[in-house]
């Protein structure tokens, strides 16, 4: 979760897992941003 916010992506701590909640809001590059993100870190 630290990593993913030092790289500007928001995610919430749930019951030892990750949440990601994409919205309407977002945009597909910010989505794109987020599972980049997510892939480089596993």
């Amino acid at each position: 979760m630290r990593e993913l916010g030092e790289r500007n992506v928001v995610v919430a701590a749930r019951a030892g897992r990750l949440r990601i909640a994409p919205h309407v809001y977002n945009t597909a590059e910010e989505i794109e941003r987020c599972l980049e993100a997510v892939g480089t870190l596993l």
